[in-house]
């Protein structure tokens, strides 16, 4: 996988230049030597996954998802889940059945690692990728609010 580095890097900003532009107080631009060393931290995680899509045999997206073991509370019950984190594709690679492959192999994973539950979060201004996780199976749980203060 460390082979990837290079591709998860320069696959990065098909999902966090949206963001930074929708956020930039919370987001930076993406840069191609920082997303690499951020990649190569995730390959150091024993809990961290990544998959990767190709297309015409070259990297065309990822995902990225954490194993998140969730304590037994007074009021809450043990819960083990799959955190995906980030999912990725090329311009050219959305529309064409790779996000739901992506997508479907993150839950695939989940059970073949005998995890219940697969959770996500989307960003409110990113109305298609909330459209695509409600279509595929995904609902919602809770929602953040946020209220800046300067």
């Amino acid at each position: 996988m460390r082979a990837d580095l290079d591709a998860l890097a320069s696959l990065r900003p098909a999902v966090h230049d949206a963001h930074a532009s929708a956020h930039p107080d919370t987001f930076k631009a993406s840069v191609f030597d920082g997303a690499r060393r951020e990649a190569e931290t995730w390959l150091d995680q024993p809990s961290t996954y990544v998959l990767v899509a190709l297309l015409d045999g070259e990297p065309a997206g990822y995902l990225r998802a954490e194993i998140f073991d969730r304590a037994e509370r007074e009021l809450m019950h043990a819960r083990r889940l799959l955190y995906i984190d980030q999912i990725a594709l090329t311009a050219i690679a959305r529309r064409r059945g790779h996000g739901k492959q992506l997508l479907a192999a993150g839950v695939e994973l989940a059970r073949e690692l005998g995890i219940r539950y697969v959770e996500l979060d989307v960003y409110h201004f990113n109305r298609s990728a909330r459209a695509f996780f409600l279509s595929q199976g995904f609902a919602p749980l809770r929602e953040r609010l946020v209220r800046s203060l300067h």
